[in-house]
């Protein structure tokens, strides 16, 4: 169906033996590598709303597939080091991990994350949102280019996002959907503002995740 076709997108494969209130501080610009000053990005996301990747329902598999609230829809092909989730948040990414190893006991090896997603995103306090074209929020946005002009859109995302907060007291508005539907034009949304802690890429987050302790991550 719809959310299965376009939100489960990512794989991961590991092989086998390897007083008046002060004002408040500016929000925290994102961590890592930032996009190139004066190097223009293959689109202006300027005006497109973000939308969270999280809603009620989301997770769709059999009660018999191991739930993990933070990593939507995670499930491995039995008998094998592969495994496939949603959008997972900044905490599943490291329970996904977690999971490829043998035991908990085991030395993480060499694992090869593939993200086949055709649209940016940038992470939130820790939750993954994505751009949306502003005349229609219910569909994911539909382009193609190459893994670094895309690269270089998700750091212009974070720039981005950051700039707006700065200007808007740390908040920034995102939408999100309140349930799954299978018809995207009839889902029901809502505007929230929220409070800006942190903004990190995706990048940013393969490398939070090789400093944790899986160095074999690419």
């Amino acid at each position: 169906n719809y959310f299965l076709r376009f939100q489960i997108q990512v794989g991961v494969k590991k092989m086998a033996e390897e007083t008046p209130a002060e004002p408040p501080p500016p929000a925290a610009a994102p961590e890592g590598e930032q996009a190139p000053k004066g190097v223009q990005a293959c689109m202006d996301l300027t005006e497109f709303p973000l939308k969270n990747d999280y809603f009620e329902g989301m997770h769709m598999l059999p009660e018999t597939v191991e739930k993990i609230d933070s990593a939507p829809n995670f499930r491995q092909v039995s008998g094998f080091p592969v495994f496939g989730v949603g959008q997972p948040t900044e905490e599943g990414f490291v329970k996904i991990l977690e999971k490829t190893k043998a035991s908990p006991e085991d030395k993480p090896g060499k694992i090869i994350w593939f993200n086949v997603r055709k649209e940016p995103v940038v992470y939130i306090n820790g939750n993954p949102y994505a751009p949306r074209d502003p005349a229609d929020l219910h569909r994911n946005i539909n382009i193609s280019y190459s893994v670094d002009q895309l690269d270089h859109l998700e750091k212009n995302l974070a720039d981005i996002v950051t700039d707006k907060s700065q200007k808007n007291n740390q908040t920034i508005k995102v939408h999100k959907d309140l349930a799954f539907c299978e018809n995207p034009m009839e889902r029901e949304a809502e505007e929230v503002e929220l409070k800006v802690e942190q903004i990190k890429g995706l990048q940013n987050i393969y490398d939070t995740m090789r400093e944790s302790g899986f160095a074999g991550l690419t």
